[in-house]
């Protein structure tokens, strides 16, 4: 039998590529017969490029200017000439920061990198 498994994260808790490996060792203890493949997803936010990554996709680390002004950190997924970006991260999830006094000029930039090592807009 062959089973795939394609969960999103467990916010929070776990990263999707963890929780589906937590739930493979699971089924391939009880069922050492099974064919698992393993395939992490994500609803394009936090994970997103994680997800692409366990695709096949390489993932490129970068700094851009968060959305308080100071450098964070940022990642894209890149494979040929497409890049996958993780918004979420960039820009402030989970910062706290208000959403009048913060900027999302990190979409540009990351935009701007991926487009720099050319991957087509």
């Amino acid at each position: 039998m062959k089973v795939l498994l394609a969960p999103d994260k467990f916010k929070g808790t776990l990263a999707a590529g963890q929780v589906a490996d937590h739930l493979a060792a699971g089924l391939r203890r009880v069922r050492p017969d099974l064919e698992v493949r393993v395939v992490p997803v994500a609803d394009g936010g936090e994970g997103t490029v994680d997800a692409a990554c366990a695709a096949g996709f390489d993932r490129l680390v970068t700094t851009v200017t968060g959305p308080l002004g100071s450098p964070v950190r940022a990642m894209l997924g890149l494979r040929g000439g497409t890049a996958v970006l993780e918004l979420a991260q960039a820009s402030g999830l989970g910062w706290g920061s208000s959403p009048m006094s913060a900027s999302s000029s990190c979409v540009c930039e990351l935009i701007r990198v991926a487009m720099d090592i050319g991957c087509a807009p």
